[in-house]
């Protein structure tokens, strides 16, 4: 085997412990480029708009919402170290200066300027750190319990017209998806939500 198969398989499985132990949101499960590009077509991230990734990972999405839909800015949040590592050099290399903290980085800008920010903390501290207000876009591929618990900090922190996107996994019954598709040959389904920040939504059902 591979090193970076050890280390991959090293992560789900201490990603999974710490789920397991309630120390996480969600274990870590990379999202397939053929469902990240879809749950940004579902969420109609459009260029100049923000997207925030509540579990961000190894920050595939907000790389694909920078590189490939144009968004002026793209900023996640993961708890895991070594995935954070991993999406801001990724960030860093391909010019979009994933390395941001507080006090700037290594490749001279600043969290204003950065087009990918990762920050290392916990999904919640997307209310405190105010990334919320300016979102257009939210991405979420956590489990039952991690939207549960995200739900009410959405509701208060997003501004009305802001969308959910939510992959395999519902939001509770009392927000209802604006639209269900199913991907090809797995079925595994994406939720769009809208109006969430006013607690406002409707229901329909399609398949790609």
């Amino acid at each position: 085997r591979r090193w970076w198969m050890v280390c991959v398989d090293g992560l789900w499985l201490g990603t999974w412990a710490r789920f397991i132990a309630g120390n996480r949101l969600a274990p870590f499960v990379p999202t397939p480029p053929e469902v990240c590009r879809r749950l940004l077509q579902l969420g109609r991230l459009r260029p100049g708009e923000r997207l925030v990734d509540l579990g961000c990972g190894d920050g595939r999405l907000l790389h694909a919402a920078v590189d490939d839909f144009g968004a002026a800015g793209a900023t996640g949040y993961e708890l895991n170290s070594a995935l954070v590592r991993i999406a801001r050099e990724t960030a860093t290399a391909n010019g979009m200066c994933g390395g941001v903290s507080a006090s700037g980085c290594s490749a001279g800008c600043s969290a204003a300027t950065a087009r990918v920010v990762v920050h290392e903390a916990d999904a919640r501290q997307a209310a405190a750190d105010g990334s919320l207000d300016t979102a257009d876009l939210v991405t979420l591929f956590l489990s039952t319990q991690g939207n549960k618990a995200l739900l009410p900090m959405l509701r208060q922190g997003l501004r009305p017209g802001a969308r959910v996107v939510s992959f395999h996994w519902e939001m509770p019954p009392e927000l209802q998806p604006s639209e269900i598709v199913r991907m090809p040959k797995t079925g595994a389904a994406v939720y769009l939500y809208e109006n969430v920040g006013d607690g406002t939504a409707s229901s329909r059902i399609s398949t790609l």
